[in-house]
């Protein structure tokens, strides 16, 4: 049983926060935990007093002299000290409670000074600005007090972040080092505030809707276990809200995966395969690209035995998007098509300039047995490209076509070229025209709305023009298209719905949500490049939309909202009185409470 003393007890009451043991050595350490420098010899030992009831102790011993890493014999420094490198992840010195104490046992009277080292965050080294004296009695609980901490000079440098080493120097007098000489001291129960690494966890998911239809089919995840060089199955968790997805969290600590989805469909269970989607001409060879695919989330493959997804995270709890089984195509996201008219029956790959123009790397095209063939890419990425017929090893030629119309020609080389996020319809070597559409939509899920219609300013009347019909969506029933006549590159627009109590359409209602407070003050203000809104922050508030290339289709907002479908938002939650108005008041608009956002009063005191 190791002994606590008294001191120790009042001085953690004092301070009012929760000081543990951070090491008490009865735990065996590695040979880097401990370290002696120019001249102290370090061990762990039994404690010394009779009869003591301290256990295992860290035992420092200085001497006049040394053997060097040479071999050779040298005289000790005044300076000689024991290093203790944090076995738990460190001590925190972060907040308001500095102080750090130590059992320590002596039998002379001696002073002890202690320096923080390997401090994270960019945490700089910090020592006592004075030593703490120990009587020479016996065991007794020293205290160390780094919010007075200097650096090295002398100069004010209070500890603030979490240290990772201790370094303890057994010869300082009070006021400067004593000349080098022998003395032994003890050290237990190294007690502070323990450094509590952040929840850290990977959560990874998938729907398999477009595998199987069938919502009660099994879902388990194999995971790659390097011991074994095999993989290790585990079951999965199904979303209360969609059968068909099921998610995996990792254990916590688990920083990096790679892994596998595995399917029960029948009693013969089925394997993610994603070779033959990345492999040369594979038609998701865009989609798994590692800036596609984003910081944390990628592929172990070596594009032709295998291709396995990994994941990573070093902070916080991580969710990766969901993807569908056998594929790389996240849920929610609107992937863009490039369709082709050619030969029916034919090899099509995109040659294009992500990959210096390498046909072997794809994305190859999905023959849609019509004589069209589809090629799906990621709505972030641009790039110059030629369609290549792997079957007949033809490269279509656009040298004839206009520079500028849908064809980047210097002369020497004549691209086709693509814009983020547009869809387009190409023939085999066949020049584009000078299309110019834009195509916004809108989701009215959140209000279960019918009837939507859409309102265009006309610049030259100076007012909006008569309500247009949307489109319904054929797939999507709650989602509504309008495309602007060609040639149109920028619009003012407002959306509506068939309201039956007024018996007549309702428009949306955009200022206070931008509006000083407004709750969707960050969205509207980062819309993007082709998305805006008009307004005064007060009378009106409408949508925007540009483009001056090719057939833009806008991402799809939700009804009186600027949220997008498919984007998973973040949340701020703040608990306090409900029926009280809430901003944050944030360093993007250099602290204006008045630019938002605001909060949304949940009525629960949230």
């Amino acid at each position: 049983m190791k002994k606590i003393t008294l001191i120790l007890l009042l001085l953690t009451s004092f301070a009012g926060f929760s000081q543990t043991v951070i090491e008490d050595f009865e735990t065996d350490l590695p040979a880097s935990a401990l370290t002696g420098d120019s001249g102290v010899a370090v061990s762990v030992v039994s404690d010394p007093e009779t009869g003591g009831t301290h256990g295992q102790v860290l035992k420092v011993e200085s001497s006049v002299t040394y053997v060097n890493g040479d071999g050779n014999t040298v005289n000790s420094q005044t300076y000689q000290n024991a290093q203790y490198i944090f076995q738990n992840g460190g001590i925190d010195m972060s907040t308001t409670e500095k102080i750090l104490t130590i059992d320590v046992y002596s039998e002379t009277a001696t002073d002890v000074l202690a320096k923080l080292e390997s401090g994270t965050g960019g945490a700089s080294n910090s020592q006592v600005d004075t030593s703490t004296p120990h009587t020479g009695n016996g065991w007794e609980t020293l205290s160390f007090n780094f919010s007075n901490g200097v650096a090295q000079n002398g100069s004010s440098n209070p500890a603030n972040g979490v240290y990772g080493k201790l370094v303890l120097f057994p010869l300082w007098n009070g006021d400067d080092f004593n000349a080098a000489s022998e003395t032994t001291t003890y050290y237990d129960n190294i007690s502070g505030l323990a450094y509590v690494p952040p929840a850290q966890s990977i959560t990874v998911s998938v729907d398999h809707s477009t595998f199987l239809t069938n919502p009660n089919a099994g879902v388990n995840i194999r995971v790659y276990n390097a011991t074994t060089e095999d993989f290790d199955e585990f079951g999965t968790v199904e979303d209360t809200e969609n059968p068909n997805i099921h998610s995996y969290t990792f254990a916590e600590g688990v920083t990096s995966a790679t892994y596998t989805w595995r399917v029960y469909g029948s009693d013969t269970p089925t394997d993610e395969n994603l070779v033959s989607l990345i492999v040369g001409g594979g038609v998701e060879n865009n989609l798994g690209e590692a800036s596609v695919l984003g910081d944390n989330n990628g592929i172990d493959t070596n594009y032709a035995d295998y291709c396995n997804r990994t994941v990573t995270s070093t902070s916080g709890n991580y969710e990766a998007p969901t993807t569908y089984f056998n594929s790389l195509q996240k849920v929610g996201v609107d992937y863009t098509e490039l369709v082709l008219t050619a030969d029916a029956g034919d090899d099509y790959v995109l040659d294009y300039s992500v990959n210096d123009f390498n046909e072997n790397h794809g994305p190859g095209a999905k023959d849609n047995g019509d004589g069209t063939y589809t090629v799906i890419v990621d709505p972030s990425s641009a790039f110059q490209y030629k369609w290549n017929n792997l079957t007949t090893s033809t490269q279509e030629d656009l040298s004839s076509c206009e520079d500028g119309v849908g064809v980047a020609n210097d002369g020497t080389n004549s691209n086709r070229t693509h814009t983020a996020g547009e869809d387009k319809e190409d023939t085999f070597g066949v020049c584009p025209t000078n299309s110019q559409t834009i195509t916004v939509a809108v989701d009215g899920s959140n209000g279960n709305l019918t009837g939507i219609t859409i309102k265009v300013y006309d610049p030259v009347a100076a007012q909006f023009g008569p309500s247009i019909p949307a489109v319904q969506d054929p797939t999507d029933a709650n989602r509504w298209t309008h495309t602007f006549a060609d040639g149109v590159t920028s619009a003012t627009y407002y959306w509506e719905f068939f309201n039956p109590g007024l018996l007549a359409q309702q428009g949306e209602s955009l200022v206070s949500l931008v509006g000083g407070g407004g709750v969707e003050n960050d969205l509207a203000a980062t819309l993007g490049d082709n998305n805006g809104i008009s307004t005064n922050y007060s009378d009106y508030c409408n949508r925007t939309v540009t483009s001056d290339s090719g057939d833009y289709v806008a991402p799809t907002f939700k009804f009186n909202s600027f949220q997008q479908v498919g984007v998973t938002y973040t949340e701020l939650v703040l608990a306090a009185a409900s029926g009280s108005s809430y901003a944050i008041d944030y360093s993007k608009n250099n602290f204006s409470e008045f630019h938002g956002p605001g909060a949304l009063d949940n009525g629960d005191d949230t």
